[in-house]
């Protein structure tokens, strides 16, 4: 074999190893940058809940339940989604209440309940509402509790009312008025009554709160003024 043939088969083979050689170090960039790329998009991506788990826990009304759900999948999606997991789950929060019942024994029939308190009657005495510019405000509280609406079925074996409100600071409130009648007890002699329920419910939270305390003792107070016409009987 001559020199000229031995020199020509090395650089071949020399040219052929530096070509391999540099296919795989681009190769191996190639791999480096995509992984660089899909890390960033999962980092810059903004979290979405998508877990059939939250979904059936909004749906059963297990908003804690799905407050949970929500923060395990951002967390799965984001190390750093503690505070995005919190604004995710600000709605499920909003949804939340806080239940307020009380009542009253009035002593007289559902018959003479209803004979002797109309609905509007019932209302005014629960709720203190004043009008101002055409607008229905409630407890007294003029630019604060509006009345949203009201509707009722007066009427025996069991009347009540249905009203909503709203105040300025998008404080929703559902509340119920219903009569019952019952057997009350008076030193041993069964008589026939009237057991009054009032049922609130708001968001819970600060501004829920500070409604309620404004409604709850206007509402104590609604209840012995309608059983004041039936006291000494």
């Amino acid at each position: 074999m001559s020199s000229s043939t031995f020199s020509s088969d090395y650089l071949t083979q020399t040219l052929v190893t530096l070509m391999l050689l540099a296919a795989a170090m681009f190769l191996f960039v190639l791999a480096v940058a995509l992984c660089l790329v899909v890390l960033w998009r999962r980092r810059t991506a903004p979290p979405v809940v998508h877990s059939s788990t939250f979904a059936d826990a909004i749906a059963a009304g297990d908003y804690q339940r799905a407050e949970a759900a929500a923060r395990e999948v951002l967390a799965a999606n984001d190390p750093r989604s503690d505070e995005a997991g919190r604004d995710a789950c600000k709605l499920a929060k909003e949804r939340r209440i806080d239940l307020y019942d009380t009542h009253a024994v009035v002593s007289a029939s559902v018959e003479e309940f209803v004979a002797t308190v109309d609905p509007q009657t019932a209302l005014t005495a629960l709720l203190a509402p004043c009008e101002l510019g055409g607008v229905v405000y409630l407890c007294g509280q003029r630019n604060e509790l509006r009345l949203e609406g009201f509707v009722e079925h007066w009427g025996a074996p069991r009347p009540w009312l249905e009203f909503d409100a709203c105040s300025v600071t998008g404080v929703m409130v559902e509340g119920t008025l219903e009569a019952r009648e019952i057997m009350v007890s008076d030193n041993g002699h069964l008589s026939v009554g009237v057991e009054v329920w009032v049922h609130l419910e708001v968001p819970a939270n600060r501004r829920g709160h500070l409604v309620l305390s404004v409604m709850r003792p206007v509402i104590e107070e609604g209840l012995i003024v309608l059983g004041s016409p039936f006291e000494g009987r």
